[in-house]
């Protein structure tokens, strides 16, 4: 594992009132190469669909699956891709924005969140050593 990482299982006593707690499954997966998250919890606007999460993690390599409400994902390397989000998401940008400093190669999103958040998470990631093009536009680039 990871240094200073000791678990690749994020359950739902962790989750269960945190929408944000699926911004755990990108990184861990990409860290960790598997990862089992509990299916986040609700927030003030209710539940939300984490499809786009989903499809872009597999186009990137992620075998995932969903049962007995975790997602489970595995990938010995995620590679890096062109994702075509199908809508915007503010999380679902962040997720793949972060799989992707550590996936191997180059990775475009476009249909890309533009929000104050995805811009400052692109910054500190930057300040890290990441390399990230086109922050706060719809569509952004990622070296692996």
């Amino acid at each position: 594992m990871g240094r200073g990482l000791n678990s690749n299982l994020v359950s739902y006593e962790l989750v269960k009132t945190m929408r944000a707690s699926i911004l755990t499954l990108g990184p861990l997966l990409a860290r960790l190469g598997e990862v089992r998250v509990s299916l986040p919890g609700g927030c003030a606007i209710g539940q939300r669909p984490v499809d786009q999460h989903i499809k872009g993690l597999e186009k990137m390599g992620a075998e995932i699956t969903l049962r007995e409400g975790y997602i489970t994902a595995k990938a010995k390397k995620l590679k890096g891709v062109r994702i075509v989000n199908d809508l915007v998401t503010v999380t679902g940008t962040e997720n793949l924005m972060m799989a992707a400093c550590l996936a191997e190669g180059h990775t475009v999103i476009e249909n890309a969140a533009r929000e104050p958040e995805i811009v400052d998470l692109a910054r500190c990631l930057i300040s890290m050593g990441a390399k990230i093009q086109g922050v706060g536009t719809d569509i952004f680039c990622v070296e692996g």
